[in-house]
């Protein structure tokens, strides 16, 4: 089963620890989807290789008041690809849903 990790605005971003944890766990791919403060799109990338990519982009890119949703896959159909990872755009677009860096107005990940 998935893990989705909800960082809201205001609180601090997810400890190394229980990054490392969550992908020890699920080690079938890391995409993020965050909104910044004050825009409207929501942003997706989910070609992180580790949790160590993923945390260090998080430092370098988010900040306490962002809002983020963390996917860590456990592949239970389809490839463990990049592409396949979550989160991904809703859209009636094919191909966005297998871009590993956009923008939206909206997006998912599920279980």
């Amino acid at each position: 089963m998935c893990i989705i990790v909800v960082k809201k605005s205001g609180v601090a971003l997810p400890k190394e620890e229980w990054l490392r944890n969550c992908e020890d766990a699920n080690p079938h791919g890391i995409g993020i989807m965050w909104w910044k403060v004050g825009g409207q799109d929501v942003h997706i990338k989910k070609d992180f290789p580790n949790h160590i990519a993923l945390n260090g982009w998080m430092q370098s890119h988010l900040t306490i008041d962002d809002v983020a949703v963390i996917h860590f896959r456990w592949a239970t159909a389809g490839l463990k690809d990049e592409g396949n990872r979550h989160p991904f755009p809703v859209t009636k677009c094919k191909e966005l849903l297998r871009e590993t860096e956009l923008r939206c107005q909206m997006a998912l990940v599920h279980n």
